[in-house]
């Protein structure tokens, strides 16, 4: 899964990790690979075109980081 941490100029820096160990890698995609607009916290997958946003993935994450959010704030 690959998780957009920013955007710069003509980059996408993305973050990505490693199932099996865990470890979480940034990565550099150059902005002409990328098919749609892209917001910062986008998941991003791979096609045949390039890398395009996954909305349901996208969706489902934002969903549950605003409830963890949430529960922070109760506390």
């Amino acid at each position: 899964m690959l998780v957009v941490d920013r955007i710069e100029e003509d980059t996408i820096i993305v973050e990505s990790s490693n199932p099996a160990t865990g470890e979480v890698m940034m990565q550099k995609i150059p902005r002409t690979w990328i098919l749609d607009e892209i917001h910062e916290g986008d998941i991003l997958c791979k096609t045949s075109e390039g890398y395009a946003v996954d909305e349901a993935e996208t969706k489902k994450r934002r969903a549950q980081n605003a409830q963890r959010l949430r529960q922070l704030q109760m506390e």
